[in-house]
């Protein structure tokens, strides 16, 4: 079993408005059974008044954790705080698909945590992107690229791209730990040899001792 949580935080061009509960609604049952999910329980959802905290917020309770978003529509572009934590499998470009096709992403950026590691270990991955050069007509189908100077690339490139970064950087922490194992490796070897030579030193002198002691003796008797 995985613990994966992605947040992603996202400038977007299409904020829901009050009214588009049920949209939204209907949008993240979509999202749940589009990453191999099973609801829990139906989303909740609601549009928060409050100056400087204005936007549509909701949640959905699916078997393996949750989803959850925050939009705050008052900001000339609008933001969204993203959340998806689950114990299965975690495709973070079909994530980023949905998101865009849905909000229509100006730029983004994204945490992977593993959960399942200790907390000083959680991070294993992040990524910034910028959608501002991508045309806000484009269908999604059509939809192209969303990352700078790639922005010609077909979606199931695109998607290929965003799960090799997300391996790459997750291949990159894991050989960070082998390092950190290795350096602790040699340093204890390195500990252990420091240790012989103190024995080995002690056995020589106790040896030398010896010699002394029997030396004497013979002089004695003699």
């Amino acid at each position: 079993m995985q613990h994966k949580h992605l947040i992603v935080k996202a400038k977007i061009e299409n904020p829901p408005q009050r009214n588009d509960v049920g949209i939204m609604e209907s949008w993240l049952i979509r999202f749940v059974k589009s990453n191999g999910m099973k609801i829990q329980r139906k989303p909740i959802l609601s549009y928060v008044l409050d100056r400087g905290n204005r936007g549509l917020t909701g949640c959905c309770l699916i078997k393996t954790s949750h989803v959850s978003f925050h939009v705050w529509d008052e900001q000339d572009p609008a933001l969204i705080q993203f959340d998806f934590y689950t114990c299965g499998e975690l495709d973070v470009s079909n994530t980023i698909d949905c998101l865009h096709n849905q909000f229509k992403l100006i730029s983004w950026e994204y945490m992977i945590l593993d959960r399942a590691l200790k907390v000083e270990d959680w991070t294993i991955a992040t990524s910034t992107e910028d959608l501002s050069h991508i045309s806000s007509t484009l269908q999604p189908k059509e939809e192209v690229k969303m990352t700078q100077n790639l922005s010609d690339l077909p979606v199931w490139a695109r998607r290929r791209l965003i799960n090799a970064e997300a391996e790459i950087k997750n291949l990159e922490q894991i050989e960070n730990d082998h390092q950190k194992v290795n350096g602790r490796l040699r340093q204890l070897n390195q500990n252990l040899v420091n240790v012989n030579e103190v024995y080995i030193n002690k056995i020589v002198e106790l040896e030398r001792k010896v010699k002394d002691e029997q030396g004497s003796i013979k002089e004695k008797k003699a």
